[in-house]
């Protein structure tokens, strides 16, 4: 009778356990009233997500070694989210670790079983390492890796859509993805190196949009290509390109269902498109590295702002919405959606930092007519006209701190392509048919003083870098207003409010040699992670930065002096990471909490559904810190030491005894600099939780 009773205490604890826990994110609601369309056109009739992270913890079971520890997290927030705006069909799913197959993504004529997986539901979310062209999944179903030749004429058939990889590198071969697409809309992933982030949960936040009751959308639900680029623009810092592969253009704007759905049905034909987005952030510039090794160097302190409904309206004001901006009690961000001329604007502000993001959600990064190219402005008409658009807007936060020389103009392009028929993939060269632009970016950095003086006198100027550096302007086809010299045409995009600051402290920094060491010793002083599976790193480069300025949803105290290094990453002879960007603190003061987890200790054995103590030890600066505790089964709490219970999950598919069950606990700084500690043990009793499918 006890294995019963286990079973019905695990899942009473679960609920309770789980029912006060935080996730990352906005903590309001993110579900909103479905579309007038309802299911019309689902193809089963049912809305169903999927999620899979291998390498959360990657084999062999414990920490270290190949883990990505925030790819669960990241792909539970996709998960948990979309399951609450309606997502809760019975094929729904979600796989980390050993349970994570290949053969779930693998067509049948290879030994696969997508269409009991991957083309079994709406959406599906993929987050962990990749390689130029594949997948990695590391527990040998039927091999660890999944590449197109995998799914070729198989996604889409069935059930599936829209498909999310976040995974460096993957789409490089996009002809070789695109014959995946049998049916399926969109295949949306990384062409660079990306960086850690919870990108599957900013994913899901930019699908769904933001509804409160009684005032309505606050952030309104963005197509799936903005949702995609959007999260890319809020979290991942210089150089990396996300890529979006369609079947047909006009599924660029494809909504999900419950959102306003797909505007176009399946397509199976022999052409394919794809839009390429640089989720561009200044580079660090370069000055003159040793004299600023183990030198005294100028940081800097964040100015709070103090985000309310009067700071939210001044920006809605000064960028002439029409409309109330709503800051909910105990929300993370503020909101207005304003309709203005046929066009829909949203205006997103966090409340962590008073940043703010503006898109014309009917315009930016919509898919463009092949027939009917637009007209963008050239470079000159660009930068001119953004540069008269900020000096105009003065009063709008962090336009005080944009560099206008560093301006950097880029063209977003949607390209046509041939597809080969099926059975000819082998060889086949790319037909490119046409390119033609979408819109135009124009991004701007900001620069402050090191403190240290150059050998002829002048002050060092340093360039900021990170995701919250930037200020970027999105101009869409050309009209009347763009010709006009004295034109302050309303962007269909804008990010803006970087950090205001004051100088702070002076700090030696550690030689550049001795943070590279350093770095190599401990992978996870980086001030934001790096998702590539490597062995070797050969320096190439290294200049300085007087503060890594982090996304703006994330609480930062001082910006971060780092030491920015470029490397080629290899695994074994192998260059999986070439040109890749390193950012790391450049002092010890500014390094991420250690942390250790006490208990339970490594390999001891619990009871499934069994209350346990979890306790753990941090220490480093910019306390108070904050704590997640998490296990395959989801969060477990948010305080240094809990009480909680473990269920086992699935076993690994060899396994008929306890279940090894990784336990992890992440803690934050006040600078948003965060370090995860891990834990495995075992689990015995039933494996089983829910909404969990079991294979």
């Amino acid at each position: 009778m006890l294995p019963g009773l286990v079973i019905v205490v695990s899942l009473l604890l679960s609920g309770a356990a789980m029912a006060g826990v935080p996730e990352a994110g906005p903590t309001l609601p993110t579900a909103g009233p479905s579309d007038s369309a309802g299911l019309a056109g689902a193809d089963d009739g049912t809305l169903d997500v999927g999620a899979e992270y291998p390498s959360a913890d990657a084999p062999p079971w414990g920490a270290g070694g190949s883990d990505l520890p925030y790819t669960r997290d990241s792909a539970r927030h996709f998960y948990d989210k979309m399951r609450a705006a309606g997502y809760t069909g019975s094929d729904s799913f979600i796989y980390g670790n050993s349970a994570a197959w290949e053969t779930d993504w693998k067509r049948a004529a290879l030994g696969g079983s997508e269409n009991n997986y991957v083309d079994d539901v709406d959406i599906v979310f993929f987050h962990d390492h990749g390689g130029s062209g594949g997948m990695w999944i590391p527990w040998g179903h039927t091999d660890t890796w999944v590449v197109p030749n995998d799914c070729a004429w198989s996604w889409g058939d069935k059930d599936v859509e829209w498909i999310g990889i976040k995974s460096c590198l993957t789409l490089t071969d996009r002809t070789g993805w695109a014959t995946c697409m049998n049916g399926a809309h969109l295949i949306a992933g990384m062409i660079t190196v990306s960086y850690g982030a919870d990108y599957g949960g900013n994913w899901a936040d930019q699908l769904l949009g933001w509804y409160l009751w009684p005032f309505g959308w606050l952030r309104s639900p963005k197509t799936v290509t903005q949702a995609w680029f959007s999260a890319c623009d809020s979290s991942q810092p210089s150089s990396v390109v996300a890529r979006v592969i369609a079947e047909d253009w006009r599924h660029f704007n494809d909504k999900v269902w419950n959102r306003g759905g797909p505007v176009y049905g399946d397509v199976v034909d022999s052409t394919y498109y794809w839009q390429d987005h640089r989720c561009y952030k200044p580079p660090a510039k370069q000055v003159d590295a040793d004299a600023l090794s183990a030198a005294q160097v100028q940081t800097y302190v964040v100015d709070p702002r103090n985000v309310d409904e009067d700071y939210a309206q001044g920006i809605a004001n000064a960028l002439g919405l029409q409309g109330t901006a709503q800051c909910p009690p105990g929300g993370t961000e503020c909101g207005l959606v304003a309709s203005q001329g046929g066009q829909t604007l949203t205006l997103s502000i966090d409340t962590a930092s008073g940043g703010f993001v503006l898109q014309n959600t009917s315009q930016l990064w919509a898919g463009q007519d092949p027939a009917a190219p637009l007209t963008l402005p050239t470079e000159d008409a660009a930068i001119g006209l953004a540069g008269r658009y900020l000096d105009g807007h003065q009063a709008l936060p962090g336009a005080a701190n944009v560099d206008m020389t560093s301006a950097h103009f880029e063209t977003d392009t949607q390209t046509e392509a041939g597809k080969p028929s099926a059975g000819a993939m082998a060889a086949v060269p790319e037909r490119i048919l046409q390119t033609q632009g979408t819109d135009i970016m124009v991004a701007y950095g900001r620069t402050l003083p090191t403190g240290v003086r150059a050998a002829n006198g002048a002050m060092i100027q340093g360039s900021t870098v990170g995701p919250g550096s930037v200020t970027k302007l999105y101009y869409g086809g050309e009209s009347a207003a763009l010709r006009s010299p004295t034109a302050q045409q309303l962007p269909i995009g804008l990010i803006g409010g970087s950090r205001d600051v004051h100088e702070g402290a002076l700090i030696t920094t550690q030689t550049y040699t001795k943070t590279w060491e350093a770095f190599l010793a401990d992978r996870q002083l980086a001030v934001i992670p790096i998702p590539l599976d490597w062995d070797t790193a050969v320096l190439k480069g290294q200049t300085f930065s007087p503060g890594y300025e982090q996304p703006l949803n994330v609480p930062q105290k001082e910006l971060i002096p780092s030491w920015v290094f470029t490397a080629d990453l290899y695994n074994g002879a192998e260059l999986v990471g070439p040109d890749t960007t390193v950012y790391v603190p450049a002092s010890a003061d500014y390094y991420p909490p250690d942390v250790t987890i006490d208990a339970p200790t490594a390999n001891s054995t619990v009871l499934a559904g069994q209350l346990i103590d979890l306790q753990s030890t941090t220490g480093g600066g910019y306390g108070p810190f904050t704590y997640l505790w998490s296990a395959e089964q989801g969060p477990l709490g948010n305080q240094e030491d809990i009480k909680s219970f473990l269920l086992a999950g699935p076993a690994k598919p060899d396994q008929s005894g306890p279940v090894q069950v990784t336990i992890s606990l992440e803690v934050t700084n006040q600078n948003g600099q965060s370090r995860t500690a891990e834990v495995v043990i075992n689990v015995v009793g039933q494996p089983l939780w829910l909404p969990l499918i079991q294979k």
